[in-house]
């Protein structure tokens, strides 16, 4: 999911004969430009000091992750608390922010060189993605389907940028449905 689904990305690229399915849900890496949101993160003290305000108003972080849940579902605030609140969970978030994007140059090389390749992977290929995704927009969900040869979209309406969370039950159902099916 999100920036996974970039690393993901990039190990299906360079080792496509051990993946037999991918599943990309709302994508990092399969567009050549960074968003405005996540490239503030990259400037140094910038990703630290909005983390550390983001723990004090944590379900407006998280809020921004649904599409019709507000305030977030009961449990999903502190989960998140807990997670955002060990400082090597940020550290690691911010490290990779870093490693793949810069605020003036959008997108490093390392990601934007992924695209012109995807059509290497050989992995069916299951894209989720909410089509009122506030963090990484709808239309990137097309990138896939124009070059990875055996990719199909679920595309969720009413669904922001995490489907597993905003209805768990249909993502499960749509990802088993994928992983059990032996068709091409």
């Amino acid at each position: 999911h999100s920036l996974g689904g970039g690393i993901a990305l990039q190990f299906a690229v360079y080792y496509p004969e051990m993946i037999k399915h991918l599943r990309l849900v709302a994508s990092r890496g399969l567009s050549r430009k960074s968003f405005l949101s996540l490239r503030i993160l990259t400037l140094p003290f910038v990703g630290e000091i909005l983390f550390s305000l983001s723990l004090k108003k944590p379900e407006a972080l998280i809020g921004g992750l649904f599409y019709h849940h507000t305030p977030p579902p009961e449990g999903w605030v502190h989960t998140f608390s807990r997670i955002y609140e060990d400082p090597s969970a940020h550290r690691a978030f911010l490290q990779t922010l870093r490693n793949n994007a810069t605020l003036f140059n959008g997108t490093k090389k390392s990601i934007s060189d992924i695209v012109p390749f995807l059509h290497t992977i050989t992995a069916r290929t299951l894209v989720i993605w909410g089509k009122q995704d506030r963090v990484i927009p709808f239309h990137i969900s097309k990138t896939p389907l124009q070059y990875i040869p055996h990719s199909e979209l679920w595309a969720i309406d009413n669904c922001g940028h995490a489907p597993h969370l905003d209805y768990p039950r249909e993502f499960n159902k749509k990802v088993k449905a994928f992983l059990l099916d032996q068709g091409s």
